[in-house]
């Protein structure tokens, strides 16, 4: 069970943001405010990873979720790279596409 693996600081942070998105979304302060919304979410998104990486041992689980988060990393540099250097289509105009 995901409970009983990560620290009780981590479950804190984890409940604290979900609160925190659903009342945003409720209060209409996504559509209102999108910039400080997105701001406050990455700034929780740090905040989980610095949590995890000072609280939760580091075994098998630890090192599942380092895993798992340099692959999304790999996934979205790949997906820059991919649009970055992507073929253009001659029906496409020149500044479509990232130079």
């Amino acid at each position: 069970c995901v409970r009983e693996t990560i620290s009780s600081e981590m479950w804190e942070q984890v409940n604290t943001i979900y609160l925190e998105v659903n009342a945003a979304v409720s209060g209409h302060q996504v559509e209102l405010m999108p910039h400080a919304f997105y701001s406050r979410v990455k700034f929780a998104s740090h905040q989980f990873i610095g949590v995890t990486d000072s609280t939760m041992a580091h075994g098998e689980a630890w090192h599942f979720n380092r895993l798992g988060r340099l692959l999304e990393r790999a996934e979205k540099t790949s997906r820059l790279l991919d649009v970055k250097y992507v073929k253009r289509p001659d029906s496409m105009p020149n500044d479509y596409f990232m130079d």
